[in-house]
């Protein structure tokens, strides 16, 4: 086991626990209840009442244990056997508790979002977030009025790193990041700006520190930084020959790779490099470089933790401390006591922040941390020195107050509360929640909704069941994170017919077009007091999903071009209308349009032509097929490839930059582009090639 294991959520009834491995294993979790007490050493002995077991072999784990009991510790051990039968590898017994109520809060970011790298068509985006979560990205250049385009990383992790492509050079984009946790609370977001660069990145990665080596007896850490995102690879071997690789595809400034089976007092050789995304590689060449393994096992722990703190809500409990220097530091053990009882291990992380949210209000904890290295024995540091605690209610915001409404509302109802006093930190916001039980454990829908105000109100975002019956109430949140006391929790009953609005149509079309699907609707008066969201499902039994970024007001007549459809595909849409005075919500609709698909394979010219040095090649594909766009030269000559790849039926849009494949700018004069589509289907049609004729002026 190369790292872990490490708890990567905890609900009140589930622990999803992951780990990594330096070769393919399958994964195993035993647990039961109770507390392992101190870190166990090796041979401890613990019993263990359930297992989970998945038989796919595997580098990196996770595994979710479910029908937990709630505010309960657990004891648990992971556990791998490659597919040879070598193993079973184990991990020392950990302590694990699930959270006292279910997880309602949102992720926070804790640092960035910021811009680490940037090409003329690429920008890398880093943050960090208190909680393994998702990373979702939607971006457009400064200014523009389209529609933001959505990237999605559903891998849960603390630190998000993720890269935009295909932008265009020497322009400004708008950055959203956002990231949701594991069981969907969020998402928490935040903007940053950055730029593409006006030239091709042509530039390979300058090292700027390292290589490093923490040598143990069988395995060996090499770490090393670069000054832009790029990839990690290292050759090494027992001669100048190297003959044995270990590489990590992915992107990033901070580089270490552990390498394992190493044999004892022996040297090594060993050379390091990393290409960005443009495929520029910074290679330490000048000669190999040598380390020695240790001749018996490493047993030199890290330096003790330092610098602890926390801050304290009155239902968690935020620790910080400093980072350790060590160069072989794995992760911080994180050890909590309760009262006068015995430290165990309640968490393990590679961040200098962590946030408990199993207390109760009013106990007495103790926490301290430990640093973990990375050799074969994961040697531990002597604790660092204790932090005592007591989270009680004036830690946090007093609970706001539910105005009163009507027992019987409309199926988007606006919720109002008074918010929630301040005590130690501003109020920041409140989350409301709604269920369909007096419990709040049956979830309908919860939102965040910042303070603008006294009162803090918020509209559904979508219309509730005719004559069902619902709950709701709010927790005020101040601005380090931590949430106040529930408000009094109160019910409504949605009765569509009893709550009309005034607004009346005159007019709803959706109209499907070449690439995009017009909807427009008009009204048979004005209605200043009214608003509007536009609603759309795919096929016949999708989900209504909103997909208008914007709330439609003032006027009569509305149009909204929705360009994210798929061709052929047969699309539902409706209309939300909201008055904003009574809260009262009705839909209009459905209506069904569709976008065709093309008939047949077309590549349209290029616009502009003469061009310089951008222009765009619109083409479309009937079926599913391999698509293959290239630019040539007048002597024949290939310099650009453009798609290259399978693609379904669709109109497509691309743009040449006036740059050829190794990033130089292409001389002025004719060149052709050439489309050939192969379909994917064996046997079933002929490839198709289509060429057209540009001119690049200078």
């Amino acid at each position: 086991m190369v790292s872990g294991p490490t708890v990567l959520s905890a609900t009140a009834t589930t622990v999803t626990v992951g780990w990594n491995t330096d070769e393919n294993a399958n994964s195993v979790v035993r647990f039961g209840e109770g507390s392992a007490g101190r870190i166990a050493r090796e041979g401890a002995t613990v019993e263990f009442t359930d297992a989970v077991t998945i038989t796919e072999n595997v580098i990196s784990h996770q595994v979710t244990l479910t029908g937990l009991k709630p505010g309960t510790a657990y004891t648990y051990q992971i556990g791998s056997t490659d597919p040879s039968g070598n193993g079973e590898t184990t991990s020392n017994p950990q302590t694990v508790y699930t959270l006292h109520e279910e997880d309602l809060a949102a992720p926070l970011i804790l640092g960035g979002p910021a811009v680490i790298g940037r090409t003329d068509s690429r920008i890398t985006v880093k943050w960090t977030t208190d909680e393994p979560s998702d990373s979702k990205l939607l971006f457009r250049r400064v200014g523009s009025a389209d529609q933001p385009t959505e990237v999605v990383v559903p891998d849960n992790v603390i630190e998000h790193v993720v890269t935009l492509t295909n932008l265009l050079p020497s322009q400004s984009y708008e950055i959203t990041v956002r990231s949701s946790d594991l069981v969907g609370n969020g998402p928490a977001s935040a903007s940053v700006t950055g730029a593409t660069e006006a030239a091709a990145d042509t530039k390979a990665p300058s090292f700027t520190g390292g290589p490093t080596v923490s040598a143990d007896a069988t395995q060996a850490l090499i770490s090393w930084t670069t000054d832009e995102p790029s990839d990690t690879r290292v050759e090494y071997g027992t001669t100048v020959a190297l003959g044995l690789v270990a590489n990590l595809a992915t992107f990033s400034t901070n580089h270490s790779v552990t390498l394992t089976n190493l044999t004892p007092a022996t040297q090594y050789y060993y050379r390091i490099s990393s290409g960005d995304a443009s495929g520029n590689i910074a290679d330490s060449t000048s000669g190999s470089l040598v380390w020695t393994t240790l001749a018996s096992a490493d047993v030199t722990p890290p330096e003790k933790v330092t610098g602890v703190t926390s801050i304290n809500g009155a239902y968690s409990v935020r620790l910080s401390w400093a980072a350790n220097t060590d160069a072989d530091l794995d992760v911080y053990v994180i050890e909590r006591a309760i009262g006068a009882g015995g430290f165990a291990k309640i968490a393990d992380q590679k961040v200098t922040t962590f946030t408990d949210q199993t207390v109760v209000t009013g106990t007495t904890y103790r926490y301290r941390l430990l640093a973990q290295d990375r050799s074969a024995n994961r040697n531990l540091s002597v604790p660092s020195d204790t932090i005592t605690v007591t989270p009680s209610l004036s830690d946090a915001p007093g609970a706001p107050t539910v105005f009163r409404h009507d027992t019987t509302v409309s199926a988007r109802p606006i919720l109002k509360v008074t918010n929630g006093t301040a005590n130690l930190r501003p109020v920041a916001g409140h989350l409301f929640i709604v269920a369909r039980d007096s419990a709040l454990t049956q979830i309908v829908t919860t939102s965040s909704v910042p303070v603008s105000g006294p009162t803090t109100e918020w509209q559904l975002p979508f219309m509730l069941d005719h004559l069902a019956k619902y709950w709701w109430a709010v927790r005020a949140v101040d601005n380090a994170g931590f949430m106040s006391p529930f408000s009094d929790r109160t019910s409504f009953t949605v009765d569509t017919l009893a709550k009309k609005t005034a607004v009346q149509l005159a007019a709803f079309t959706a109209t499907g077009a070449q690439s995009h699907i017009t909807v427009a609707w008009r009204l048979a008066a004005a209605s200043p007091e009214a608003s509007f969201t536009l609603w759309r499902a795919a096929g016949e039994n999708g989900e209504y999903e909103r997909i208008s970024g914007q709330v439609f007001t003032g006027g009569r007549e509305f149009v909204f071009f929705d360009r994210a459809v798929v061709p052929g595909v047969e699309y539902r849409y409706r209309i939300g209308a909201t008055e904003t005075g009574s809260g009262r919500s009705v839909f209009f609709g459905p209506l069904v349009a569709r976008v065709a698909a093309p008939e047949k394979v077309v590549l349209d010219q290029n616009t502009p032509n003469p061009f310089n040095p951008v222009t765009q090649i619109a083409y479309q594909v009937p079926w599913t097929a391999d698509v293959r766009l290239v630019i040539f030269n007048s002597l024949g000559q290939e310099i650009r490839t453009l798609v290259n790849g399978p693609q379904s039926a669709g109109f497509y849009r691309v743009t040449w930059d006036g740059r050829t494949t190794a990033g130089g700018d292409a001389a002025s004069g004719v060149y052709f582009a050439r489309l050939v589509v192969t379909p994917r289907e064996a046997g079933s049609r002929i490839a198709e090639t289509r060429v057209i004729r540009m001119l690049l002026i200078k």
